[in-house]
């Protein structure tokens, strides 16, 4: 697409699509499937795992684990859709399901999350997700949405 960019030394899987203005800097690892939108950048030395989806105007100064989507500057969720196209059983998105809410929504601390989705997964899927979180990383990963008292107070309820 035009004006994307591969920076030096980036390793980009098999069907990876870029779309205008996406940009990894260099060292960037790049897994199968992943779709980086619009004008997404990744920051140097980063890695986005395999079929992760990228928003427009992403910003990925992290590791990005495989199945998630990222929106803006956090992980947002799963990549359900893509998930689906690939072919990905029921079993196999509810075990990546389980495995995102343990990493972002558990309260445990990462490292914890990690021992946690290594010991429970059982599918071809969940241990390349596994493979990911304990191979090294050199900016370390990129956080889920953050819950603010603004979003735990009922809707009826005015926030101080």
């Amino acid at each position: 697409m035009a004006t994307a960019h591969v920076g030096h030394n980036s390793v980009v899987g098999d069907e990876v699509k870029m779309a205008n203005g996406a940009l990894l800097a260099g060292h960037v690892e790049v897994g199968n499937g992943v779709f980086m939108s619009g004008n997404a950048v990744a920051h140097q030395f980063s890695r986005i795992g395999e079929l992760v989806m990228v928003g427009g105007v992403a910003r990925v100064p992290h590791d990005v684990p495989p199945f998630m989507s990222v929106v803006y500057e956090q992980i947002y969720g799963i990549n359900v859709v893509g998930m689906r196209r690939v072919g990905f059983t029921r079993e196999e998105r509810d075990e990546i399901k389980r495995c995102y809410r343990i990493l972002f929504r558990s309260g445990l601390i990462f490292p914890a999350a990690i021992a946690q989705v290594v010991e429970t997964v059982q599918t071809a899927p969940g241990r390349r997700l596994a493979e990911f979180l304990q191979a090294p990383s050199r900016r370390g990963y990129m956080h889920g949405p953050r819950r603010t008292r603004r979003l735990e107070a009922p809707i009826d309820q005015e926030v101080s």
